[in-house]
This record gives structure tokens, sequence and C-alpha cells, in this order.
């Protein structure tokens, strides 16, 4: 009888989250404690059942030779996924199992991606209004409660996705310096580190393009960047991944009422309350305010751009959704 793969999530991590919230369901809960609880509580079983599900990655230790490192770039159907491949197959040098690190690195990026937040709050323009503040707040909170990766924390082959975010985050914090070019290494190194870790890191570097095409000189740069890496990748990957490209506005509705509802809500709302306060404090906000909100922008059109790719590149092989 085949012994099943040594364990690569957190079953522990699971039954502790479930744990704390069954001690604490007899008290009177808080209004945080009632928005937070169906997702806590969705993760924690998910966590605490994780390593009944099988492992979707397979990779040759780095340390018995350079097929190992060569293994880091096969794709996974029209994905690349090389920090996923790298974070799972690292213990396995260091005498650990397989995947035992994805879901910790994965919280790690998570952790991350909310200091980058608080670090591009604290770059704004300090004599910029709250409502400026709040609107960049919701903005960048898309990357901490996006709804097509919210599934992803407890399997080891998304760490990418958590990665992705936080990469879009450190890129925005870079951009909002002040200068009239980004750093060179930005515009030589996102490309690349965006489509070797997701199929869809094509929308972080669209996004993050659009945007630096809008606010920023040296244009060429990121224009011949962005080409290269992407002819690269189509010959090298979509080519090969024979999923076809549909839309279907009625699967995006499926996928959020079935799998991504309270993340779903939470788009919706940050949309709206955006373009209300946008409506009623564009005028007032200065011309450096107004460039920093534009610039902010990036978390959205990166939302948005992810949300179309998904549809795009999985309505067509997911027809039971429609």
């Amino acid at each position: 009888t085949p012994q099943p793969p040594p364990s690569c999530y957190s079953p522990n991590l699971g039954r502790l989250l479930l744990s704390c919230m069954h001690k604490s369901a007899a008290s009177r809960p808080t209004a945080t404690q009632l928005l937070a609880s169906p997702f806590v509580h969705s993760r924690a079983i998910e966590l605490s059942l994780g390593h009944l599900l099988p492992r979707h990655l397979q990779q040759q230790p780095l340390h018995e030779g350079v097929a190992g490192w060569f293994d880091l770039l096969n794709p996974v159907n029209e994905h690349r996924v090389v920090v996923s491949r790298l974070i799972a197959v690292l213990p396995l040098s260091f005498g650990g199992e397989f995947g035992i690190w994805s879901v910790g690195f994965s919280l790690l990026l998570l952790a991350l991606s909310l200091g980058w937040i608080v670090l591009i709050l604290r770059r704004l323009n300090p004599q910029a209004p709250l409502a400026l503040r709040l609107m960049v707040g919701l903005l960048c909170g898309l990357i901490l409660a996006n709804p097509w990766q919210l599934e992803n924390l407890i399997w080891d082959i998304n760490v990418h996705w958590f990665f992705q975010g936080w990469l879009l985050l450190v890129s925005l914090h870079l951009l909002l310096s002040n200068r009239s070019v980004p750093p060179l290494w930005l515009d030589l190194l996102l490309p690349g580190l965006a489509l070797l870790n997701g199929g869809l890191g094509v929308a972080l570097l669209l996004s993050y393009s659009l945007i630096r095409l809008l606010g920023f000189g040296r244009r060429w740069l990121i224009v011949l960047s962005a080409v290269s890496a992407l002819l690269i990748y189509s010959l090298s990957s979509l080519a090969s991944s024979g999923s076809p490209l549909n839309f279907s506005g009625l699967f995006t509705w499926r996928m959020l009422q079935i799998w991504w509802p309270h993340s779903g809500l939470w788009m919706v709302a940050s949309a709206l309350v955006v373009m209300v306060m946008l409506w009623r404090h564009w005028q007032g906000l200065s011309h450096l305010d107004q460039r920093q909100l534009l610039i902010c922008c990036l978390p959205g059109v990166y939302a948005v751009a992810f949300s179309v790719l998904v549809d795009l590149s999985r309505s067509g092989i997911s027809p039971g959704l429609v």
C-alpha cells in the first residue's frame, strides 16, 4: 500500500484557531469578532484538515544536483511557481519534510504585506487629509482580502500568490518616493519576478506598467522590459498550457457566491467607499495628493486585472460553475 506524502500543512495551527474560537463563543462577541469569524473559522478548518489534502508539487531536492534547481522553473499548468517550489523544497536540504514551511511562509508574506501598507501610509504627504489616507488604506487592503487567493493559504503550491501581493506593495512604496523615475532595478526585475510566480503575474505586470507609464519618465525602459518578459513568457508557458481563453460574467458571479462571498463583498464595499470619497474630496486635494492617490490606484487596477484574467483562464475549464 503506498504511503501518503509527508504533511506540508499546519493541522496544529488550525486546531489552535478552532479551540480559541470555541472557547470565546460563550462570551459576548465584539463587532470585530463577528466580522472576522467567518473567514477565521473557515481558514482554521482548512488548516486543521490540510494534512489530509494531496500535495501538488513534485520537486527534486536542491542539494542533490543541478536538476533540482532546473525543476524550480517547471510549470504547473500555465503557471511557473518559482517561489512556491523554492519554499516547498528547501526543508529537504535541512532535514525537514517537503512543503513544511509553505503555510508559515505565506503567513509571513501576509505580515510583511501589512507592514508595507503601514510604510505606504507613512510615505504619503504629511499634510494629506484623512480622506486620502482612508482611500489609500482601502485600496491597499484589497491585496490582503483578494477574493481570488484567500483559499490559497493552505496549499504548498500557492505561496507565490502572497509573494505577488507583497511585491506589488513594495513596488507601490517605491513609486511613492516622489522621484521622476522609479529605481532602474525595479523596471528590470519586476516583469520577470511577476511572470515567474504565477500565470496571473501578468495582472501585476500590466497594472504596474500602466501606473508607471502614466506617472513617470523613462517610459521606453518599462515598455522594453515588459514586452521582452511577456514575449519570453508567452513562448515558454502560454503556448503549452492548453488553457482556452473565455470570459463569462456568470462564472465570476458563481465564484463569488460559492467560494469568496466575504472578500467579494469587501471588494465591492471598498470600491464604493473610494468612489464616494473621490467625488467629495478630489477638488480639495493638492497636486501632490492627487498624484499620490493616482499612484495608489495600483492595487485597485491589479485587483480588476486579476479578476478578469482569472475568468478568462478558468471559466473555459470549469463549466460546472457556470
